[in-house]
């Protein structure tokens, strides 16, 4: 499966896109499931049919930095402490730090040693500096943290440009697997000029 763990839609203040809209580009992109993690907001539970599994989730914005709390229907209050949500969070999410060494977009950085408890650290496709990333897999790697990738999508050509493989045929076996470390990031690396556009919305709209 192929698995974008960071999208977001209309429901969330920063973004425009429909949910239709997502999902049609990644079946294009040729993804099996997308994570929509909006920002703050309760989890977006889709009704509608699709070739593209759809995981509930919420990006918090925790008083550390972005924590995204995967396959969810839980809520969280926005400014509530990281590790407060990570323990209310449950034992089926997927707990994954977002970008969290971009200190242009409210990163954990070094906040991230105050915490406990989660599963890994994001490789995020709108850092605009490459070294952002650099830093998390090096983290990663020693703290024996997972990686995932995701692309923050906010409008649909971000979609596809970056997603973790792994090898399962349902959500649930796919999440239990990356949890094990068995996922692999994939980040499609783009020209400086290609990031400048996205960059500029998330630090306007968060």
């Amino acid at each position: 499966m192929k698995i974008d763990f960071h999208v977001h839609t209309k429901e969330s203040p920063c973004s425009k896109m429909p949910i239709e809209t997502a999902l049609e580009k990644a079946e294009k992109a040729g993804l099996d499931a997308i994570a929509v993690v909006n920002h703050n907001v309760k989890p977006l539970v889709y009704k509608g049919k699709s070739k593209v599994k759809v995981i509930p989730g919420v990006e918090v914005s925790t008083k550390e930095g972005h924590l995204l709390v995967i396959n969810t229907n839980k809520t969280f209050e926005r400014g509530s402490p990281a590790q407060e949500v990570i323990d209310k969070a449950g034992k089926d999410a997927l707990i994954i730090v977002a970008l969290p060494f971009d200190w242009t977009r409210k990163g954990m950085l070094w906040r991230i040693n105050k915490i406990k408890g989660y599963h890994g650290v994001e490789l995020n496709s709108r850092c605009l500096l490459n070294r952002f990333n650099d830093k998390a897999r090096i983290f990663a790697e020693k703290n024996n943290k997972i990686l995932i990738a995701g692309t923050d999508s906010h409008s649909p050509e971000e979609i596809g440009l970056a997603y973790t493989e792994v090898k399962a045929k349902t959500i649930k076996e796919a999440i239990a697997k990356i949890k094990k470390g068995e996922g692999k990031p994939v980040l499609i690396k783009r020209p400086l000029k290609k990031k400048i556009k996205p960059f500029a919305r998330s630090i306007i709209k968060g």
